[in-house]
């Protein structure tokens, strides 16, 4: 149990910058409300396919460089992250210190059923601690989110309800391009699932996402026999 409350927590993480953008920043510093609306497909129903419905503007815009496999918002922030600390570090006077139940086979089978290609599948036992994790943290960051913070931010931000906004921030943390050969390098050896599945296979889970963008019983982003895991 201990290890899945860190799990989700850990996992929740990055929902917390977005979470803290709706409802502003420290004192004397700006901070930009709701969600990154220039990264939306809005040609996409967002009951059908989320990631592409949250993500698609920006994977359009930001294509793989020559020199990687994939780039995405992670790699993003990483860059960042390290020319920031090479500048600090090359400033004269710079501080550098500055699962074996029915519920765990059934996820397992919910995510192996997800391919990256015509043939190659995610696997869903290889990537079980992962979705777990990924599972448990979107539905405790809603919760945490609604009781603290939500209970003051606007009702509706750029069209968005606040269940919206989380739900959109939680995709829009997953935005990646990567090469087909990528993609099928990691659904094969690595214990995290494909980002659009990251994304979409939380939230087909979630009857509280089915209820926000009102999704009928039958589209695609909506599991009849949706697994809770919290």
């Amino acid at each position: 149990m201990r290890r899945l409350i860190f799990a989700c927590t850990f996992v929740s993480l990055p929902l917390a910058g977005v979470l803290a953008r709706q409802v502003g920043g420290s004192a004397g510093r700006a901070s930009p409300q709701g969600v990154e609306v220039d990264a939306l497909n809005r040609s996409v129903d967002a009951c059908t396919d989320f990631y592409e419905f949250a993500c698609g503007g920006w994977t359009a815009k930001n294509p793989v460089p020559a020199d990687r496999r994939s780039w995405g918002r992670f790699q993003e922030v990483q860059d960042r992250n390290f020319t920031i600390l090479r500048r600090i570090l090359e400033t004269p006077g710079g501080d550098p210190s500055t699962g074996s139940g029915s519920g765990d086979r059934r996820k397992a089978a919910d995510y192996s059923s997800y391919a990256v290609d015509s043939e190659t599948h995610v696997n869903g036992r290889l990537t079980l601690g992962e979705n777990t994790a990924d599972n448990g943290g979107i539905r405790l960051a809603l919760m945490a989110y609604l009781a603290g913070p939500g209970v003051k931010a606007s009702a509706t931000l750029d069209g968005f309800t606040r269940e919206q906004r989380v739900f959109v921030g939680w995709a829009q943390v997953w935005c990646e391009s990567a090469r087909p050969e990528a993609e099928r390098l990691k659904a094969l050896t690595n214990p995290h699932s494909s980002n659009r599945y990251r994304v979409n296979g939380p939230l087909s889970n979630m009857p509280e996402f089915q209820k926000a963008f009102s999704c009928k019983a039958d589209a695609p982003m909506v599991r009849a026999n949706a697994c809770r895991v919290w």
